[in-house]
């Protein structure tokens, strides 16, 4: 999905520089194309770069889109760990919990070891 953050012209003189702030939302994560564009009577130029964006935990869950009364399914969460330093490393308690529509088969918590850039993993809930 693309979706494209504009800002407002910035007015200002050659000897001067600018500077814009826009506050990512809390819900993005992927890469960001950053684009400048600046124009003077005599000059134009233009500049580009890009920065990825991502949480320091990363959950990434897998449900089926459709179930019907009586359907048993698996449920998968990805966990990826993108934390750095002396702290990255530790314990998780992932819980699940579900709504009075769905029972969930087994235990609903799991403990998690958590090292540090941990590669996404999966932990799966039936439900």
């Amino acid at each position: 999905m693309i979706r494209r953050w504009f800002s407002e012209r910035v007015g200002g003189s050659r000897l001067h520089a600018r500077e814009v702030t826009y506050t990512v939302p809390d819900y993005f994560a992927g890469q960001l194309n950053i684009m400048a564009v600046a124009v003077a009577p005599d000059a134009i130029g233009e500049a580009e770069t890009k920065s990825v964006v991502r949480g320091p935990m990363v959950l990434t869950p897998n449900v089926p889109v459709f179930a019907a009364p009586g359907d048993e399914f698996t449920a998968s969460l990805a966990v990826a760990n993108n934390l750095e330093g002396p702290d990255a490393a530790g314990v998780v308690a992932l819980t699940l919990s579900s709504t009075a529509n769905l029972e969930l088969m087994g235990d609903g918590t799991q403990n998690l070891k958590w090292p540090p850039r941990m590669k996404p993993r999966r932990v799966s809930a039936c439900g």
